[in-house]
């Protein structure tokens, strides 16, 4: 019996000592692959541009072109910054008689419109431009034309740069009455948070065209819309005050950063 007992033992510690042998390779092999294994650090960084470095762009083909090409096309800004209005429509509608039997009397341009927004603030913050109208005044600088309004319909958001549809900023037709309050032009949503800058609408340099889709002179997006019995006669001019901003649109914000065109 005492030498089975100290069989069975001895064979328990044999045992013992087998798995315990295993368990110690296989932590070494462990260590070994570990060993095997490194990591390394990978930078890159951006700088944000000079502030005079803007490019402008020809609406119809997205090519860069220089100032004195790009004020054939609308009044360049000449403005600096990271975040800048570059062209906004130069309007020059066409004149007609008075006519008695008119409702109202409707007047579009013979040329193509655009404006062109740059974003390079690398934040993905979004922004927005809103514009208004003054009242038109005559030679003398009386306030004439009353109750007008500059419509432009939907614009066509393009940009030189490849991009996503969720990418682009929003702009919806809009309708300038003379005399009265801002409205919103166009609108880029910030990334959500937490979210990268790609997430954001905006980012980069975006042009809003408002082209004819026809071979008419006439170009029917924008259009001036006077009542009949507003009509005098003479040369009527106004100016449309477009106004940029950080951040998405919010109904009833208060413009800061402005420009004119007539």
């Amino acid at each position: 019996m005492k030498m089975k007992k100290l069989a069975v033992s001895m064979l328990s510690a044999g045992l013992v000592m087998t798995m315990g042998a295993e368990a110690v390779m296989g932590n070494t092999d462990e260590e070994n692959q570990n060993d095997r294994s490194a990591t390394s650090e990978v930078k890159v960084q951006f700088s944000v541009p000079d502030e005079a470095d803007v490019k402008l762009y020809n609406p119809e083909n997205l090519k860069k072109i220089d100032k004195d090409d790009a004020e054939k096309l609308g009044k360049v800004t000449n403005s600096k910054g990271k975040l800048t209005l570059d062209v906004v429509p130069l309007l020059d509608f066409k004149g007609k008689n008075i006519d008695a039997s008119y409702e109202e009397y409707l007047f579009y341009t013979e040329s193509d419109h655009h404006l062109q927004v740059t974003d390079r603030r690398g934040t993905g913050a979004g922004w927005n431009v809103t514009a208004r109208a003054e009242n038109f005044k005559d030679a003398t600088g009386a306030m004439t034309l009353p109750s007008s309004e500059i419509t432009f319909e939907e614009g066509d958001v393009q940009s030189p740069v490849d991009f996503q549809k969720s990418q682009k900023p929003t702009s919806n037709g809009f309708t300038l009455e003379t005399g009265k309050e801002a409205t919103k032009v166009a609108s880029a949503n910030a990334s959500p948070e937490g979210e990268a800058i790609d997430k954001a609408q905006g980012v980069g340099a975006w042009l809003i065209k408002w082209f004819s889709n026809n071979e008419d002179v006439e170009n029917e997006k924008v259009k001036l819309k006077v009542p009949a019995r507003s009509a005098s006669a003479g040369e009527h001019t106004t100016k449309i005050i477009w106004t940029m901003e950080d951040g998405p649109y919010k109904s009833g914000q208060v413009a800061t950063d402005t420009t004119e065109s007539q």
